[in-house]
């Protein structure tokens, strides 16, 4: 096997599903759409004035800073939600939430199932081993029937050719 076939192989086996990549084509032209409408709707065409600015208001009486502002906040905002929906695909999501983990409860209520498999499992052994005893005394029973109505005729007969003897 060359490497070619090898690497086409690997490529396929880490393909990415394709839902997914639907949410992230899409999640990726609604950033370049917001970042288009900051462009042309966003940049602001008036800044409040004061009359004793400080360091910060000076920073911010830029246009050009405004703008690259809200692109900054719309992109966090994208990312934010994309990582979100990241981290709620792959189940990670809210797994710790300051002194409460969630990852705990999980695992013992998946101990408690496989517990409680297992517990299933031994009552089907039971319950199909009680069955096949059940089945073998039912035969038996059946046998023993057989056995004393056998027995019963033959009772009978000895006792009809004893009262036809005398």
């Amino acid at each position: 096997m060359n490497e070619d076939t090898t690497f086409d192989r690997d490529a396929r086996q880490e393909q990415t599903p394709l839902w997914q990549a639907l949410v992230g084509i899409t999640a990726l032209l609604a950033l370049v759409a917001a970042v288009v409408l900051a462009g042309t709707q966003i940049y602001p065409s008036q800044l409040p004035t004061t009359k004793n600015p400080s360091f910060v208001d000076n920073i911010f009486d830029s246009r050009v800073v405004i703008l690259l502002i809200r692109v900054a906040l719309i992109f966090a905002a994208g990312y934010v939600v994309i990582s979100v929906v990241g981290l709620v695909v792959e189940r990670r999501w809210l797994a710790q939430l300051g002194p409460f983990k969630a990852s705990e409860p999980i695992a013992r209520v998946e101990r408690g199932a496989e517990t409680l498999d297992t517990d299933l499992d031994d009552a089907r052994e039971t319950i199909e081993g009680l069955q096949q005893r059940l089945l073998e005394g039912d035969n038996a029973l059946a046998q023993a029937r057989l056995g004393i109505e056998f027995l019963a005729d033959r009772i009978d007969r000895l006792q009809s050719r004893q009262e036809e003897k005398p």
